[in-house]
């Protein structure tokens, strides 16, 4: 925690049951609390509200002793929430936050269980680990990525194998024009370009409509988030980059080819 405010717990200081309290910021936002010496926080059934009466011995108000930075709890979608922590909770059997040692995972369950069974008796000893309950909290998340991945892998695959059609039936068209060109002297070197000019132009037209269309769905995606990463033009440049290098790729094989024919079968085979 990054105090702000006050002071953190101290064991020498405060004691069981004294009714103390570390708020957030945004908790001192939602209360309206201006100096924590002075006010106080007092539960009203299920509702909290400042207020610097006395309240009764059944409900007593808890005195604040710090402030803290606010720190995310929850969902990065959604924005910080007020967050109240006290010394002891009135009610019994309250979860505890322990921090176990690296490789100590199995020794530590094994000793709460028996301290447990100590304290409190054989019963239902139930644990957790706070890194499973963070994971669980993006598990839709990771569901949706999946289901983007997946398709976009599909659609990236159809891309290709329609690349690859469209190629095949142009470049076999101008084999002809090809031949020509190799009997007036045209090197492999000359064609290459040649042939791949008419794709290039094709893709710049595709990443001129995809792009905007990209930042449009990016940026909707992101409004519901509270805290969201900067769309930077570079991961456009680098997904065009990875686009323009599998469509070099699936090109290259019958363009390669084109550029290697025979003219005089090509010609022999015209007439």
């Amino acid at each position: 925690f990054q105090l702000l405010e006050g002071r953190m717990w101290n064991d020498s200081i405060d004691e069981l049951r004294q009714y103390r309290m570390i708020i957030n910021e945004s908790a001192k936002r939602l209360f309206e609390i201006t100096d924590i010496t002075q006010e106080r926080l007092q539960p009203g059934s299920r509702l909290w509200f400042s207020s610097g009466v006395e309240g009764m011995d059944t409900n007593p108000p808890y005195e604040i002793v710090g402030v803290i930075k606010d720190f995310k709890t929850n969902h990065l979608s959604k924005g910080n929430i007020p967050l109240i922590i006290s010394y002891n909770s009135p009610w019994l059997f309250d979860p505890v936050i322990i921090s176990i040692v690296p490789g100590k995972r199995a020794e530590a369950i094994a000793f709460l269980q028996q301290l447990y069974d100590e304290l409190i008796g054989e019963g239902n000893f139930q644990y957790g680990f706070l890194e499973d309950e963070i994971s669980a909290i993006y598990d839709e998340d990771r569901r949706t990525t999946r289901i983007y991945v997946t398709f976009a892998i599909i659609a990236i695959v159809i891309s290709c194998l329609g690349l690859f059609g469209l190629s095949l039936f142009d470049i076999r068209q101008r084999y002809r024009e090809i031949a020509l060109r190799k009997v007036n002297g045209a090197t492999a070197r000359e064609i290459f370009p040649l042939l791949l000019k008419k794709y290039a132009y094709v893709l710049s037209g595709a990443f001129v409509v995809a792009i905007p269309l990209s930042y449009l769905a990016i940026h909707t995606y992101l409004e519901g988030f509270m805290h969201r990463a900067p769309v930077s033009w570079y991961l456009f440049a680098f997904a065009a980059g990875i686009t323009a290098l599998v469509s070099y790729v699936t090109l290259v094989w019958q363009v390669n080819k084109a550029v290697r024919i025979n003219p005089a079968e090509v010609i022999k085979r015209e007439l």
